[in-house]
């Protein structure tokens, strides 16, 4: 009996403890609080991409203007052949460095010896839309070689050539006539064996020096110089050439047969080529005959 009263007394013991828990309870703070919830970070927005800028324009390169075209100029001058004998003509020619315009260009042409070589004008004219043009160079009688200068000019330009002229070279042409017998017939005249034999080159060429004849018989030579175009046949001690030499007959007329060569010398030691021919000498019953 007194464990079930214990039992009760204890059992309502703790329905005592109880309620007075619950009617302080409202009262009361939790021991331990309970911890807030984190906040949920904002979400970060997506970086606005930059706009891609326009493409600056390439400028249009301003056009340079074509500059105007340079005027014509001499730019060459040229001589061709630039050695010529006397009495021979040369060619100019003239280069411009560009066309002529309309009504051509006139360049003026000078000598430095127009006793020698001259233009066969004073000027030349390069036709409109030509660049080039060519004149003649006339040479005169010349008793010596030259160098002569031809200027060709136009405005601040001038131009220089050379043309060297010659003398002409000796040709040698001549004739032997006899005063009793005539051409290539010549005769002694006396025991000393002089001649009538006359020497005539007047019909040669070139500005000579010396007329050097050569008279052969067999094989033996003379020569004889001379410095004029007309002379007499000289030999020094003519008997011994004449003499005992073969002899031709002409109608009972005894005659030796001999060879007259002639070469010329000019004035700058120039010697023309030989020319030569027959001439018969009439003995005349001279120098042993």
């Amino acid at each position: 009996m007194l464990r079930s009263t214990t039992h009760v007394l204890c059992a309502g013991l703790l329905v005592l403890t109880l309620g007075f828990v619950m009617a302080c309870g409202s009262d009361s703070s939790p021991t331990t609080p309970t911890p807030s919830p984190a906040p949920v970070p904002a979400p970060t927005p997506a970086p606005t991409p930059a706009p891609t800028p326009a493409p600056t324009p390439t400028p249009v390169p301003t056009p340079v203007p074509t500059p105007p075209p340079e005027p014509a100029a001499l730019s060459a001058f040229t001589i061709s052949p630039t050695r010529v004998q006397s009495q021979q003509e040369a060619t100019g020619t003239v280069t411009l460095t560009t066309a002529a315009p309309s009504g051509g260009i006139s360049i003026e042409l000078s000598t430095s010896d127009r006793d020698f070589a001259r233009p066969a004008s004073s000027t030349v004219t390069v036709p409109a839309g030509a660049t080039t043009a060519t004149f003649r160079i006339e040479t005169t009688t010349v008793g010596e070689s030259k160098d002569i200068q031809i200027t060709a000019r136009y405005l601040n330009v001038a131009i220089n050539q050379i043309l060297r002229v010659t003398i002409t070279p000796p040709v040698a042409r001549f004739r032997v006539t006899g005063t009793a017998k005539g051409e290539d017939k010549c005769s002694l005249t006396n025991a000393n064996g002089d001649t009538d034999c006359r020497l005539d080159a007047s019909t040669s060429a070139g500005a000579i020096r010396f007329y050097i004849y050569t008279y052969s018989i067999g094989g033996s030579n003379v020569t004889d110089g001379k410095t004029d175009r007309v002379g007499d046949l000289e030999v020094p001690n003519a008997c011994d050439f004449f003499k005992e030499r073969s002899t031709s007959d002409d109608n009972g007329e005894k005659y030796i047969s001999m060879e007259v060569a002639l070469v010329l010398e000019d004035r700058e030691g120039t010697r023309s080529s030989r020319s030569s021919k027959n001439v018969r000498v009439y003995v005349n019953g001279y120098c042993g005959y």
